[in-house]
């Protein structure tokens, strides 16, 4: 059973993606809930969450941080020295990678 959580949760969610239907579910497929209850989903190696709404789930949302493939800065002592990469879910910079930013 896919685990639920408040509705309140999931308002801090700003990341979207709305899968085909029968992927609206942990388990691939649709069933019937309960109106504002949430509950983990993901999407390929995306991790978020799932709300119901009219009796259904809807998309899979998650929070982004960043678009997937930019790079940023790396700062030591405030000043760039590398470069670091948001991951393909866009939650986060991966490590930093290179010798000077230029």
């Amino acid at each position: 059973m896919a685990l639920v959580l408040a509705y309140g949760f999931f308002s801090t969610w700003t990341g979207d993606y709305s899968p085909p239907p029968a992927a609206t579910t942990p388990s691939g497929t649709q069933s019937a809930c309960k109106d504002g209850l949430t509950q983990y989903c993901k999407v390929g190696n995306c991790s978020g969450l799932s709300t119901c709404v009219g009796g259904a789930w809807g998309g899979c949302k998650w929070e982004r941080v960043c678009m997937s493939g930019s790079k940023a800065p790396c700062l030591k002592n405030n000043c760039p020295y590398a470069l670091k990469a948001c991951n393909d879910c866009g939650t986060g910079y991966g490590p930093c990678l290179g010798g000077n930013a230029s």
